[in-house]
């Protein structure tokens, strides 16, 4: 965009908001017609709505400044609208786009100089309309006099990844994209050199969440290449949207228009099929068709749709403000019927009766009342509170304000009504039982709807093409839909994208696709691409990777999913019923909102006279302080019921603990093999400071010579009380627990290690395996554990989990349809090499002297030197090579999964590349492991033979370190059964 040069100086001083409530109010002042407004969503509406004329006009009108537009046109400005009125939510927010950069010049123009200006230079005027819409979208109308004589814009919205109704601008290259992709195989069937083979009068193609209409206005862009047809016989007849709020049809009414007339001399010109409307909301018109099959009418039908939600209050309802026993409903509701709306498109018989294109970008809101937007637009501190410190100021809000707490309890209900609409609503559209018989479990999520309804929109044989979030491939909650795909549609392409070039105004690992489909038949194979190669994969795959869930895995090229389907080959899935002959039990002990009454925290409990012992609980009682020896160091007197401080400075007798606290476990705490990854600093909820300790990631997490002498111990936020933690835990049994947030571009995803004898919280699921009931297990239950979690930390692991995982959180339907290799006594002794390995690097601190008992293991204490960090890099070499080998994969298959790992220019964006990047080349673990492989193929030396002679060189049995392990367990067992 293009603006002289005084107007570009002073319009980047000018702050976008103000810039656009400045001008709207200037217009308010001008159309009021008595200096007033009394009602102020009317001055709402009308203002933004002429806003967006002005600008239509001015495209037509360049040598007129925009004073002298609103004089000359101001009968048009004024003239009267048919669309209701849009109910403004309390939220709000501009963005900062080009078209702002218009709206301070024409403030500029209007309020400053009066001259005119540079002719508004535009190349896509329904992108830009549509910039206008988004930006006034989320802003709030508040009067600012007690007389209602003006009001003010304020954006109330804190929270970025939001906007109301989920509604985001669609960016154009994605548009054309989408459009290209639905509409291309139309087209090349339509014209042959030129000439037209099809009447594409007869297209009906609709957008049921339409915005500002940017889609459509690309749709009739194509088709106008495509057609010697008139742009406005195709913009009238064959383009059909929808949209709840008025603003955004009348944005999307302007944009059609200056694709087709010149709005100032034409703006008797309409577009009837762009209409407000809600698209999940209607009935079907024998719902109510009397015997004789006449007497519908839309008071009817919104009647009809009113009486499924009841119980709230009339005015919410929609009913009429006349007689309330007449069953009228007036439009406020916006109720959508389908066939009563388009019976040109419905009326037909079968393969004739919907659409041919259903297309759009549908809202990704959440539908349910979302509290950090609501209360956050009253307190603005509200974002910042942790959990416990927003639940108190809730609770403060609601009680000091009733009618606030009436707004709330009304949006609770509202919503409440709404899904038992989703529940139990019966046949709308063309479907023959019910609308949303796929939505899952959990939330209502309103992209979900719109999908499963666009299959009812379209009819047999007509395509459907939708931006959703990635959820509809990766989500256990999208699976009924994407059954519906693949079982009663042609699921033909998917194309995925991540949002790190901020495409949407949200966070940039945001993970977004397209899907196009066509109504009707089966899926053989979908074409899928996630920013690579175009990858064909057979659903008979898809359902051998995921046989519970569907996942499609973001796959970038062909190597990498062959290499997955040989992975799954030879392994089970780790959720399966027998495991290797254990059962798995997945579990989440403590969540960190609903159990927060349970928690203390660590600097009070200190504050109090809690100490930690060298186990890492905290105790109190009667610590008493340590002598020293003649050389300083601190003397503890050698009795059985003695335990020790976790500095070493006081003991304490058993009989003297009066209380005991568990640390509780966050994921912050969690690396790869080690339970002490960061300690707590200081700090509430997102202010919380959290920092590694010392020699992080390299085993015992701090720098101590012997386990004898010294040890910072652990550093856990919150504890919980020890009955608390019995009557939740199993103190008596190790567990595998893993960092449950994380991203498949992350250093590593999967981050697993053991733990004893500690609570979890939410962010800290675990996994705990027991004997399945057979007397030959080849392993011992704490044995495969610790080999499991060398393979979850290993790259085999990390490579599917990787592609398996679209969104941020490591849930439990990603890992248990994740593979894990079968153990079977050919393997056992690996397995069994593997359990010493990860023993070694994850039993490093006393609080798993019960394990390292069992497994003959003595507490090897790491040292923060080069030296150890070697040693420990070369086990982890070791681990990786043995998973490697279980999963049956070779050299060449690791060169596959580990080929962009290396400093080279280009990287794949779930390449290792990232990790230990802290350590020297000659010390990063994917360097290690792929020049192991290299040496193993250039010698070929016998695998095992290798591994287990470089495994004894490691292994230092001479070194019993923090005295008796027997005497360590009986004291711990005290403390914490």
């Amino acid at each position: 965009m293009k603006l002289n040069s005084e107007t570009t100086r002073k319009s980047t001083t000018a702050p976008k908001i103000q810039a656009l409530a400045a001008l709207i109010e200037l217009l308010g002042e001008r159309l009021a017609p008595d200096g007033r407004w009394q009602d102020l969503e009317l001055a709402w509406h009308q203002s933004v709505t002429t806003l967006l004329r002005l600008c239509a006009i001015r495209l037509t009108h360049p040598q007129l400044d925009w004073g002298a537009l609103i004089s000359e046109f101001s009968v048009l400005l004024r003239s009267p609208t048919t669309l209701n009125i849009a109910s403004v939510e309390k939220t709000g927010e501009l963005l900062d786009s080009a078209m702002a950069q218009a709206v301070d010049a024409v403030l500029l123009d209007l309020s400053v100089s009066r001259t005119a200006i540079d002719a508004y230079p535009v190349t896509d005027f329904a992108q830009d309309i549509a910039r206008i819409y988004e930006a006034v979208l989320n802003m709030v109308p508040a009067f600012e006099k007690s007389d209602h004589s003006d009001f003010k814009l304020r954006a109330r919205i804190r929270d970025r990844s939001k906007k109301r109704g989920g509604s985001f601008y669609s960016p154009p290259h994605l548009v054309s994209r989408v459009v290209e992709e639905a509409l291309g195989s139309v087209a090349k069937t339509a014209t042959r050199n030129g000439t037209e083979l099809c009447d594409f009068t007869r297209l009906r193609i609709v957008d049921p969440a339409m915005g500002a209409g940017v889609f459509l206005i690309q749709a009739l862009k194509f088709l106008n290449r495509c057609s010697k047809v008139e742009v406005e016989t195709l913009a009238r007849n064959v383009l059909y949207g929808v949209d709840l709020d008025p603003l955004a049809v009348e944005a999307a009414r302007l944009s059609m228009w200056t694709e087709v007339a010149n709005y100032a001399l034409n703006p008797s010109v309409d577009f009837p099929n762009l209409r407000v409307g809600n698209s999940l909301v209607g009935c079907r018109i024998d719902q109510v068709r009397d015997e004789k099959g006449s007497g519908v009418t839309k008071d009817k039908l919104d009647s009809w749709c009113a009486s499924w939600f009841q119980n709230l209050d009339r005015k919410s309802l929609g009913l009429s403000r006349g007689n309330e026993n007449d069953g009228g409903v007036d439009e406020g509701q916006k109720f959508f019927h389908w066939e009563f709306e388009f019976p040109e498109v419905f009326s037909k018989t079968g393969s004739k009766s919907g659409f041919d294109l259903v297309i759009g970008n549908p809202p990704w809101e959440i539908e349910k009342p979302n509290s950090r937007e609501f209360f956050g637009a009253v307190l603005p501190d509200y974002w910042t509170l942790g959990k416990q410190e927003a639940i108190v100021a809730q609770k403060q809000l609601l009680g000091g304000d009733p009618e606030l707490a009436a707004d709330w309890r009304a949006r609770q209900e509202e919503h409440k009504r709404f899904a038992q609409w989703v529940r139990k609503a019966p046949v709308q559209c063309t479907d023959e039982v019910h609308p949303f018989l796929c939505q899952g479990a959990g939330d209502t999520n309103l992209y979900k709807l719109f999908c499963e309804q666009a299959f009812y929109l379209a009819r047999p044989g007509g395509c459907v093409a939708l931006v959703v979030p990635s959820g509809i491939y990766s989500d256990c909650g999208a699976r009924d839909l994407r059954r519906l795909l693949i079982e009663r549609n042609v699921w033909t392409k998917l194309v995925g994208f991540e949002n790190s070039d901020r495409t949407f105004d949200i966070h940039r690992s945001f993970k977004y696709c397209f899907f196009v489909a066509t109504s009707g038949g089966t899926t053989s194979f979908v074409e899928t691409e996630f920013g690579g190669e175009i990858c064909r994969q057979d659903v008979s795959t898809i359902e051998a990777l995921s046989p519970k869930w569907s996942v499609l895995p973001e796959v970038e090229n062909h190597a990498a999913f062959s290499l997955i389907e040989k992975i799954y080959s030879s392994a089970d899935l780790l959720g399966s019923t027998m495991n290797g002959g254990f059962q798995l039990d997945y579990k989440r002990e403590f969540d960190m909102t609903l159990d927060s009454h349970l928690f203390r925290e660590r600097d009070q409990l200190e504050e109090h006279g809690y100490l930690q012992d060298c186990y890492g609980n905290w105790l109190f009682g009667g610590w008493r302080k340590c002598s020293t020896t003649r050389t300083g160091a601190a003397y503890v007197p050698d009795e059985e019921q003695l335990v020790v401080s976790s500095s070493r400075e006081r003991f304490i007798h058993l009989n003297d603990v009066e209380s005991v606290f568990i640390p509780l476990y966050e994921g912050r705490m969690l690396g790869q093999f080690n339970s002490n990854e960061k300690r707590w600093i200081s700090g509430r909820g997102r202010r919380a400071v959290w920092l590694k300790t010392e020699g992080a990631g390299q085993g015992a997490g701090c720098r101590i010579e012997n386990a004898a002498t010294s040890s910072v111990g652990l550093g856990p936020q919150y504890l919980v009380s020890k009955n608390s933690f019995l009557q939740r835990c199993s103190p008596a049994d190790i567990k595998i627990g893993f960092l449950a947030v994380g991203s498949a571009t992350n250093a590593r995803t999967m981050i697993a290690t053991a733990l004893s004898a500690v609570a979890c919280g939410n962010s800290v699921p675990i996994l705990k395996l027991q004997a399945g009931g057979s007397d030959n297990n080849l392993l011992s239950p704490l044995e495969y554990s610790l080999a499991l979690i060398a393979c979850l930390n290993s790259f085999v692991f990390d490579f599917v989990i990787r592609r398996k995982m679209a969104g941020n959180n490591l849930n439990y339907f990603v890992i248990e349809e994740c593979p894990v290799p079968v153990l079977n006594e050919e393997n056992a002794p690996l397995w069994r090499r593997l359990a010493i390995l990860a023993g070694e690097l994850a039993l490093n601190d006393l609080r798993y002297c019960r394990e390292l008992l069992a497994m003959g293991l003595p507490l090897e204490v790491l040292q923060a030197s080069d030296k150890a960090v070697l040693k420990r890099q070369q086990r982890r070499v070791l681990a990786d090579l043995i998973v490697a080998k279980l999963y049956d994969l070779n050299s060449f298959d690791m060169g596959v999964l580990l080929h962009n790992s290396s400093d080279v220019v280009t990287k794949s964006q779930k390449g290792f590349h990232r990790m230990d990047r802290d350590l020297s080349s000659e010390l990063r673990l994917p360097g290690m492991v792929s020049s192991r492989l290299a040496l193993l193929d250039a010698t070929q030396q016998e695998f095992e033979v290798e591994v287990i002679g470089a495994h004894s060189k490691l292994t230092t049995l001479a070194a019993p370190a923090a005295g008796d392990l027997e005497k360590h367990a009986r004291l711990l067992n005290n403390l914490v059964q």
